[in-house]
Parts: structure tokens; sequence; C-alpha cells
């Protein structure tokens, strides 16, 4: 079962508070990376199906972002209906549980009055579309989301920002049979539109001052390998569309988090020891 699960409201705030009062975050012993600054503590109430009225309650109020599954599946949608006769983000918008430091996750199964409300509200999509695809949830409808946007991988099998935006696009172009759905005249390549969307909307989400390069923004970035083979003549916008629709592989060349170098020559600087963390960590599991 999933434990999680298992925890009432105190045990909860209880486990937030001892979280609170870290000051670093060790990694397996590979590194250790201050909290301040590199990371935020947010609320999780997994789904309507987990919490209680109550529970949302307690969290809504506190300061931090929220992160929540909202109609990933058509089954809970109706599931929902069936139990307090809303949809899941109508039940959201009715009782207040929205705002700009709420993430609702998936929001695949949403009508035009949810779409409208949520965004209106400042919350953020928090969209898995490699985990969408691979599940059969469903297909966001991105065209007809104005508000806020960010990814995640919502799973350990993938994590890589290009294919999640690449799907994002892609399953679009399938369910609309349209090319290029993410551009406009005013932004007429689609990796450049998805990434700065994915990039506001996901420094909001992390409720950390990240985002973009500009003082006062944490010193976080990506360099791509010019001379890779797929980036070859490339620059600027057609750049980010070769990373992103191409191959991608080996593109990233420098991956820095607060200022401090994690990725360099397309290798974590902690690889052999975290590969070797890694086995033996799968070996106990499959011992």
């Amino acid at each position: 079962g999933q434990r999680p699960f298992l925890n009432d409201l105190d045990d909860y705030m209880g486990m937030m508070e001892a979280l609170s009062g870290r000051v670093t975050l060790p990694l397996s012993g590979l590194m250790t990376l201050p909290l301040s600054g590199c990371v935020t503590l947010g609320f999780a109430p997994h789904s309507l199906r987990a919490v209680t009225p109550d529970m949302l309650r307690a969290i809504a109020s506190r300061p931090g972002p929220k992160h929540m599954h909202l109609a990933e599946q058509r089954r809970e949608v109706d599931e929902c209906l069936a139990a307090t006769g809303l949809r899941p983000a109508a039940w959201m918008l009715e009782n207040g549980f929205t705002g700009p430091d709420w993430v609702f996750i998936h929001s695949t199964h949403l009508d035009d009055a949810e779409v409208a409300g949520l965004a209106a509200s400042g919350a953020v999509a928090g969209l898995c579309p490699q985990t969408e695809a691979s599940l059969g949830d469903g297909t966001f409808r991105l065209p007809h989301w104005q508000g806020a946007l960010g990814i995640g991988s919502d799973s350990q099998v993938c994590l890589d920002p290009a294919q999640e935006l690449r799907q994002l696009e892609t399953s679009q172009r399938l369910l609309l049979e349209a090319r290029a759905v993410a551009t406009s005249d005013a932004a007429p390549h689609p990796a450049r539109n998805l990434l700065d969307r994915a990039l506001a909307g996901g420094a909001r989400a992390a409720g950390a001052p990240i985002g973009g390069l500009a003082p006062g923004l944490r010193c976080d970035f990506v360099e791509l390998d010019q001379d890779h083979p797929d980036m070859l003549g490339l620059e600027g916008d057609a750049a980010l569309d070769a990373w992103v629709f191409g191959p991608g592989r080996g593109v990233v060349k420098t991956v820095a988090v607060a200022g401090r170098v994690v990725v360099e020559a397309g290798q974590h600087v902690a690889a052999p020891a975290i590969r070797q963390c890694y086995q033996a960590a799968v070996r106990e599991i499959w011992a």
C-alpha cells in the first residue's frame, strides 16, 4: 500500500515542521546543498480522493506552494460528481481552494468553465506529458489554457525536460490534427514558446526565485553543446527547437544550480558515486 496516505493532519504538519528546521539537504553523502535558496518546502495533498475538506483548509492557510493532482482521469471526474455533485476542479473553485500558490497536477479533464476559472485564479497547471501519455490519461487542453503552466515528470522513468516539452506539443498535434500548436505570430517557434511558459510557471510552482537569467534570480542555467552534430549551424530559437524536437541526447553540456556547476562536459560531477550508490540500492531491493 501507499503508507504516506495514512498520515493524519497532525502527523503531516509535524513532518513539515521538522523539515523546515533543516538547513542542508544531503544527497546520499555525495554533495550537500543548502536548503536556503535551493529547496522550497510546499504542501502536496495528493488529490480529492486522499484528503478531507478540513485538511485542505488547514493547508490552504499556510504559506508556500500547494501541489495537488486534479482531474487526471475521467474516472476521477465521475467519482467526484457522484460524491459531491461537482467535477473536481469545479469543487476546488467553489470552495476557494485555488489561487497563485496552487499547482494542479495534470488538470487533464477540465470543462470550459473550469479552464477559465482556474486560469483566472492564477493557479499553475502542472503538466506531466509523458506520464499522461503512458497511462492513457488524456490530453491537456493547451490551446484553451491562457494561464501559467509548468512541466514535471511524475515518474522516475525519465527526467528530461526536453522530452516532456516534446510530448506536450506532439500530443496536441495528434489530438488536433494540426502542426506547431504551441505557436503564435509573436512566438513562431514552439520550443521557445513552451520553454518560456514552463520556466515562468515552473518558478511559481517551485516557489523559488528562478526561471531566467536576471538580477535577483538564482543563478541556474543549462548550456547546450553547439558542437553537437544536432546543433551545428543552429542558434537562438532554432537551436531550442533542435534540442526539444531533435534526438536531444548528449546536447546538454553544462548545468549549474545556484551558481554551482553540477553537470560538466555532459557528465554529472558526482556520476561515479551516484552510480555506485544506485547500484547498491537496487541490489538491496532485489536481494
